[in-house]
């Protein structure tokens, strides 16, 4: 017995030190360094499971991000401001000879993923800054990870407006912003989850292989009636809210995906409200669809995604018209 015991403990320690190895490198392959943070990695989770988010003081609004936060969530620096808003200090009332803009939506919008710096409207700002002297662009980040579009429309009603915005930018999320609100929503009935953090013994070895074996095409989920109902009326309470308050919105759709049809539906219903909409298709590489995302789990954009929306702002007639518009 003792001569094959031995053998089989070398086997074992052997097997260990290569699942140990294995879990490392595939850490870092996901993640890169970050990957070998414990802090870090306990930072990957949920919104609604990482302590960022409170119950709105306005049922419509429903849920905000905590002012003053100072934390890591998925591993990146994140801060709020005074207001509440995941960008940096800023006065409510607008400086002189100074343009406003405010961009509202949901966590690609809010940079899940990335640093602050990297968002689509940070590039946006930088740009705009760098092209001008005379005039000072400001671009304030609404965004809330979860928010849809009737989040959109309550934050435009309850809160943009004291800010004294020139325009606004409606980030429609393609991935789920054609989704109808459940009725909790529309009863404004939220609930701060408890604060749930990963453990960091989690095996994204094991999630690597499982991925590699069940590699099955996510199912394209197409907009249907009532869901295009749907659009339009958030899109035709946009357009009254902008003729009402003289605020030009822009809706830019936001995708790092081959489009299946449901581009051109928001267009067209952007188009009847007489919304200008910007897109960005066919300016990924779709072959190379995983570089712009923050992870091979994670399809947030990364900062190439974020500046990819940037670039087609930036190249969008109506919004440069928009901005020196509100310049004269």
């Amino acid at each position: 017995m003792r001569q094959y015991l031995f053998p089989l403990i070398s086997i074992l320690i052997g097997l260990a030190i290569a699942l140990v190895f294995g879990e490392v490198v595939s850490r870092v392959y996901i993640f890169g360094t970050d990957g070998l943070s414990i802090k870090k990695l306990r930072s990957i989770t949920k919104a609604g499971e990482s302590g960022i988010l409170k119950t709105a003081s306005n049922s419509k609004v429903l849920y905000e991000l905590k002012p003053g936060i100072d934390c890591l969530f998925k591993t990146k620096e994140f801060r709020t401001n005074a207001h509440g808003f995941r960008d940096k200090a800023f006065n409510i009332r607008k400086a002189e000879n100074s343009i406003r803009g405010i961009v509202i939506g949901d966590s690609f919008t809010m940079g899940s993923g990335v640093n602050i710096e990297d968002t689509y409207h940070s590039k946006i700002e930088q740009a705009l800054n760098f092209k001008s002297d005379s005039v000072h662009h400001e671009l304030l980040n609404f965004g809330v990870s979860g928010y849809n579009l009737l989040n959109y429309l309550s934050v435009m009603e309850e809160k943009v407006l004291q800010y004294n915005p020139d325009y606004l930018i409606v980030g429609f999320c393609s991935r789920n912003d054609f989704k109808l609100p459940n009725e909790k929503h529309i009863q404004g009935n939220y609930k701060v989850k408890p604060v749930i953090s990963p453990p960091f013994l989690t095996s994204y070895l094991g999630k690597l292989i499982q991925s590699t074996f069940n590699s099955e095409p996510q199912k394209e989920l197409i907009i249907n009636e009532a869901q295009k109902t749907f659009i339009d009326q958030m899109f035709a309470s946009y357009a009254a809210f902008s003729n009402e308050n003289n605020i030009p919105i822009i809706i830019t759709y936001l995708s790092t995906e081959e489009d299946h049809d449901n581009l051109a539906i928001v267009q067209d219903l952007a188009t009847k409200n007489n919304l200008p909409f910007a897109h960005s298709k066919d300016k990924f590489n779709y072959n190379k669809l995983g570089s712009y995302q923050v992870n091979i789990f994670d399809a947030h954009p990364n900062e190439k995604g974020h500046q990819v929306f940037a670039n087609t702002l930036l190249s969008f007639q109506p919004f440069l018209d928009i901005v020196n518009g509100s310049q004269n």
